[in-house]
């Protein structure tokens, strides 16, 4: 599965990429230092430092199977220091999917978001796709130390509704063990060097808009993701 990420933060949802097995072909983030990051750690993909509202989707037709999106959350989040601080961009979102004609769209943001559903759904069913019911996932169940409980949905080409089928989110299935070690990888003795997160208070911003790796995955496999159907 050839995958691009909008908003891709600290890489989080790209590192979900290697647990599915997907390839990460793009990935689009607005901060120019955490893209700087991102360039150490993931060598093979194409980080492009860009504001979203002046991307052109069309770059990327033919070129992914799945845009994962995780949508920036104070327009709906509940913490103090980010409510209502930001506009709503899923219609840019909606913009570059229309461009781009994915066969998948993965959808991640606070659980408030749960509200903006029905909009997203006429809005993706005006061109030509279908979206799961909205998915309410925390990290902890996937063995976090802490909760971050957030929304998921996976929206999908009306081609491509035969792909779409209840599965039951086993660690097995993407080759990880909840048990905790996911979340202790020691840090690098050089912060933000060796495993390619941001330096200081860069390290905070990109944590805080970030992805957590396993809960991602396990996220897309329960909203019925496919798994390597497609050629990388």
């Amino acid at each position: 599965m050839r995958t691009a990420h909008l908003f891709a933060g600290a890489g989080g949802g790209m590192l979900a990429d290697e647990i599915l097995g997907h390839k990460t072909k793009f990935a689009m983030e607005i901060d120019f230092q955490t893209c700087k990051n991102l360039e150490q750690q993931f060598k093979e993909t194409e980080i492009i430092n860009a504001d979203i509202k002046e991307f052109n989707g069309n770059q990327w037709q033919g070129k992914v199977d799945l845009i994962s999106a995780g949508i920036p959350c104070p327009e709906w989040s509940t913490a103090r220091s980010g409510k209502g601080n930001t506009e709503n961009l899923w219609s840019e979102v909606f913009r570059i999917t229309s461009e781009a004609k994915p066969d998948y769209l993965f959808l991640e943001c606070a659980t408030g978001f749960q509200r903006e559903h029905g909009n997203v759904q006429r809005d993706l069913q005006g061109i030509g796709y279908g979206i799961t019911q909205p998915l309410i996932y925390c990290a902890s169940q996937v063995g976090a130390p802490h909760i971050r409980r957030r929304y998921w949905s996976l929206a999908y080409a009306n081609h491509k509704s035969e792909s779409m089928r209840p599965l039951n989110a086993k660690m097995a299935l993407i080759g990880a063990d909840a048990s905790g070690l996911p979340w202790e990888t020691p840090l690098p003795s050089n912060d933000g060097v060796d495993d390619g997160l941001a330096d200081r208070t860069y390290r905070y911003k990109a944590i805080g808009n970030g992805q957590c790796p396993l809960q991602a995955a396990a996220a897309y496999i329960i909203l019925g993701g496919p798994l390597n159907d497609i050629e990388v």
